[in-house]
């Protein structure tokens, strides 16, 4: 069986919520193609339902080497980051990202987030601003993030 079906299968797996499945065909196709963009992202998706921040960085971090001019890893990385409190290094990641990122609301939501926490306020409320500029539907996300709480009144 080729690389695309074995994936397809393994994503499909996991998209019916069949972990034990799924991770049985991505074992196999690690043996194979250990560095593949696909098979590194199912395995970020399996390592974040874990809740297994360093590993899934790692992986995240690989994903910006092989493909810099992906966003997802870059996001992807970052968010890691973030949740392991490594916060200065999540904002360095997305700020280090490819240009295609400046189209992306989660890009600039994400480092609002990271500026609220490093109390730099004014360039929090900048990336919100361009957050919402690129997509309305988020200025109700972000009333409902208790973290931009400390900002929503200069919104």
């Amino acid at each position: 069986m080729n690389f695309d079906t074995q994936i397809c299968y393994a994503i499909g797996y996991a998209e019916l919520g069949m972990r034990e499945e799924s991770l049985q065909v991505l074992a196999k196709i690690e043996k194979e193609y250990p560095t593949h963009i696909k098979t590194l992202q199912l395995k970020y998706h399996f390592l974040v339902k874990e809740e297994k921040w360093e590993e899934a960085a790692r992986i995240s971090q690989e994903v910006c080497r092989i493909a810099p001019d992906e966003a997802e890893g870059y996001l992807n990385a970052s968010y890691c980051q973030f949740r392991l409190g490594k916060v200065s290094e999540a904002k360095q990641t997305l700020l280090e990202g490819p240009v295609m990122l400046l189209s992306n609301p989660i890009y600039f939501y994400n480092l609002a987030c990271c500026h609220v926490i490093l109390l730099e306020e004014v360039e929090a409320v900048k990336k919100m601003r361009q957050c919402f500029e690129i997509c309305p539907s988020y200025r109700e996300v972000a009333k409902n993030d208790t973290l931009l709480s400390a900002i929503w009144h200069l919104l």
